[in-house]
């Protein structure tokens, strides 16, 4: 974008309704961006120019088929899994170049390691990344026993809220705001890789294609919660939540704590939304919620955002097939959050770097493949991916095979707590008059002063809000 944007007569103003999903999404999902009058061509599709009529088209040349046919033997989709696994594997091996891999220490990352072991006889260059006095995300431990038992050239990386000093050129290379923090350890990540190698096997696409996220299993519950009645759903498990320990919480959810009360709240309207999928989904997953952003924005603000909630917009696109609940949200996440932010991320910030990320878990036949197999068979329980893991098993050593599911966390409730507190709250400061033209300041005040209640909850928000305030300063300017 801001090679377009050298154009000088090309306007720079804000796309108020992106900024409205993007407080809910983290990103700028469907076709626009955050400038006015800038669109992204879709994933799955090419853009056709005619010179002579000078008018633009776009041309969908691959899609998932949501509604082929489900297998049924699983010992087939096992081998094929596998068969298909390693074949993309040894695909994205074609470069003249050294290639590595990032490696969480978690299932999707350690199985593309272990299958790149398998490949060559010298040891693959792995690179991690921890953060300082973390205990409850650091993963550099599971890490370093992936490597040890794969014989990797393993590089570790510590980083603590000092990385924030980072941001103003992350957010230069992104040149629209993605307010998810991974982009930190992602920008760290590939300046370290950039010193030994120039390709990257990344694990990202596991989750979204094998039904990885507690969201999905969240999701899957509530569409029980449907045929309950309306009393029980929205007074009485309401009622009974307030009630739970917080240390079963933490259980159910490990993040509970650091979440705090908004938790709680935002479970609420979740059982109250069971019936309408969209709003169901952006219940778990917003930054800030319908109500919230309602009460953020100014009125003037507000009244220029069109589709303030996008409900009937991604039921009817996402939710209105006759496959299974797991199959539509996780193509959901496919369509959009995959790719424009799971995957947005690692890009721009390795190319910032000049390294090249490969994903060999989204190969199209792997994608076509997990669509064709049976939810049940994904989630089971509490269990998610099971037929993955058991496909990839032997890629597996036992700890990983065994460990419980965890999402990777930046720990920005921390931060907050540190070094970025003052950093957000002088960000917030010096854009007074640009948050006071899009933002109620009693809002913004509120968020800080309740930090303490709900830290990972309102340090989310923060975030966003700060990012925002920097995208605008590089690319538009005075308000």
């Amino acid at each position: 974008i801001k090679a377009i944007l050298e154009d000088k007569e090309v306007k720079r103003e804000v796309n108020i309704s992106v900024l409205n999903q993007f407080l809910m999404r983290r990103f700028s999902p469907w076709d626009e961006t955050m400038f006015q009058g800038i669109k992204k061509i879709m994933p799955g599709n090419y853009a056709v120019f005619d010179i002579k009529q000078k008018s633009l088209s776009f041309v969908k040349y691959w899609d998932v088929k949501l509604d082929a046919p489900k297998f049924k033997n699983k010992s087939f989709i096992k081998k094929k899994i596998k068969e298909l696994f390693e074949d993309s594997i040894q695909k994205r091996f074609m470069s003249d170049v050294p290639f590595g891999a990032f490696l969480s220490g978690g299932f999707d990352s350690t199985a593309v390691v272990g299958a790149m072991s398998r490949f060559v006889d010298k040891p693959i260059k792995t690179f991690s990344v921890g953060f300082v006095g973390d205990k409850v995300s650091n993963e550099l431990p599971y890490a370093r026993a992936v490597s040890d038992y794969f014989g990797t050239d393993h590089l570790e990386i510590e980083v603590g809220s000092d990385v924030l000093r980072y941001l103003k050129d992350i957010v230069w290379h992104l040149d629209e705001p993605l307010s998810d923090p991974a982009v930190i350890p992602n920008y760290v990540l590939a300046r370290e890789a950039k010193k030994k190698v120039t390709v990257i096997l990344t694990g990202d696409g596991g989750d979204e294609l094998f039904g990885g996220y507690d969201q999905y299993k969240f999701l899957l519950w509530g569409e029980k919660l449907r045929y309950t009645p309306d009393f029980l759903r929205k007074k009485i498990i309401p009622f009974a939540i307030d009630k739970v320990p917080k240390a079963l919480l933490d259980k159910l959810y490990k993040y509970s704590s650091s979440t705090g009360k908004e938790l709680v709240t935002r479970f609420k309207r979740f059982l109250s939304s069971s019936k309408n999928p969209a709003q169901s989904y952006l219940e778990i997953m917003s930054i800030f919620d319908a109500y919230e952003r309602k009460q953020l924005f100014t009125e003037e603000t507000f009244e220029k955002i069109s589709d303030f909630t996008n409900y009937q917009r991604i039921n009817q696109e996402f939710f209105s097939s006759k496959t299974d609940l797991l199959s539509m949200v996780c193509y959901f996440d496919i369509k959009q959050y995959l790719p424009e932010d799971l995957l947005m991320k690692p890009d721009k910030m390795c190319m910032a770097h000049s390294v090249e990320s490969r994903v060999p878990i989204l190969d199209h036949r792997l994608v076509d493949l997990a669509f064709r197999i049976p939810h049940h068979m994904k989630i089971s329980g509490f269990n998610t991916k099971v037929i993955m893991k058991q496909s990839l098993r032997e890629y597996l050593p036992d700890m990983i095979f065994k460990r419980k599911k965890q999402t990777f966390n930046v720990p920005i409730d921390s931060w907050f707590d540190k070094d970025f507190k003052s950093s957000a709250e002088d960000i917030l400061e010096v854009n007074s008059k640009l948050n006071s033209y899009f933002f109620r300041k009693r809002e913004l005040d509120r968020i800080l002063s309740n930090f303490a209640d709900s830290k990972l909850f309102y340090a989310r928000q923060l975030w966003s809000i700060v990012n925002f305030d920097l995208w605008y300063e590089l690319f538009i300017g005075d308000v």
